[in-house]
């Protein structure tokens, strides 16, 4: 829960909230038999937020939207208020949560597809239990099981298409105002200052074999945070891999590391995503495959053969150049 609620996430959750409320004024009927079921596109940024943030991020924005709309504008007295946050609570709850599990548009559209029909199925509920009876109409909820179904799945469709469509350049966005919000921070401790002037300089070691490559990493890896990007360069075989291996040991993972040229990608123990791009030529056959959508604050990210692929990186990284010396000696370039 405490990395729910950092400063960070609050103030995102909040913008997500805010955005939601405000197009939620936007509202266009689309069935004159039915003009009380408006399509808005609130649920973008609700969805946006469970993507960004997580799941329960994703049910207080929509809590939060729903409560300015009860106070500002409601019509129902706080009745359609709860159904909309039932409905919206189905429709997020699936693809929120596998996005934290698995990234990717593998995932995110069959989530999304599944995620349509689940809100349509608790729209008929909440109208046939919640807004039909408490409205004094329950007998008519039958002449409008169709409408609501038809209303619902294009409501939701509309919504899944327009977030797909949004996510990457909003991510992008935030990843950007984060960066700038953290270097703009408060003057820090002298100490504070020499450690960060450490940790952008750059570092020389001498490897004299793979065991102190590998305890070198090790001891980098304590160092690094959830968001942190390294950068891997060098030949084939200067050991890219054996360097991830102390990266992992360093950040408690026991799982063996392998490299992932013809996955592209290894996750070890949820901590350390492993990417190398060996086999790909730009950036767009990233982002096709889903590659992109990983590196956020939750995680530590290493990165094999990052130059082809250097437009969808972060900006920020800390890379680590790998020389061959001789059989098994290295030199080991580290800049922050």
């Amino acid at each position: 829960m405490k990395k729910i609620f950092t400063v960070r996430n609050i103030s995102g959750m909040a913008v997500f909230a805010a955005l939601a409320y405000l197009i939620s004024f936007i509202e266009i009927p689309i069935f004159p038999s039915a003009s009380f079921l408006k399509l808005d596109f609130a649920n973008v940024f609700i969805m946006l937020g469970g993507f960004m943030y997580g799941v329960i991020p994703g049910i207080i924005i929509s809590a939060i939207k729903e409560f300015l709309c009860f106070i500002t504008k409601s019509s129902t007295g706080g009745v359609g208020e709860i159904a909309n946050f039932l409905t919206t609570l189905a429709f997020i709850a699936l693809p929120a949560t596998l996005y934290r599990f698995k990234k990717g548009l593998k995932v995110v559209i069959p989530s999304l597809i599944a995620a349509c029909f689940l809100q349509t199925g608790a729209s008929l509920l909440a109208n046939r239990f919640i807004n039909f009876p408490l409205f004094g109409i329950a007998n008519l909820f039958g002449s409008f099981f169709w409408i609501i179904i038809a209303f619902n799945m294009i409501k939701s469709v509309s919504v899944s298409i327009i977030t797909v469509l949004l996510y990457k350049r909003v991510n992008v966005l935030f990843k950007k105002i984060h960066l700038k919000t953290d270097d703009s921070s408060a003057p820090a401790s002298d100490e504070a200052k020499k450690n960060k002037k450490s940790r952008y300089n750059a570092d020389e070691f001498i490897s004299k074999s793979e065991k102190e490559t590998i305890a070198f990493a090790e001891n980098l890896a304590k160092t690094l945070e959830g968001g942190d990007t390294v950068s891997l360069s060098g030949d084939l075989g200067a050991g890219k891999t054996a360097f991830t291996k102390g990266l992992a040991k360093g950040l408690g993972i026991t799982d063996p590391v392998t490299s992932p040229t013809y996955a592209y990608l290894n996750v070890y123990g949820d901590k350390l995503y492993h990417f190398d791009f060996y086999r790909l030529h730009s950036g767009e056959q990233a982002e096709a495959l889903g590659l992109t959508e990983y590196f956020n604050a939750d995680n530590v990210c290493v990165v094999e053969w990052g130059e082809n692929v250097k437009e969808i990186l972060p900006e920020r990284m800390i890379k680590i150049n790998i020389e061959k010396l001789g059989k098994n000696k290295r030199r080991i370039t580290v800049t922050r």
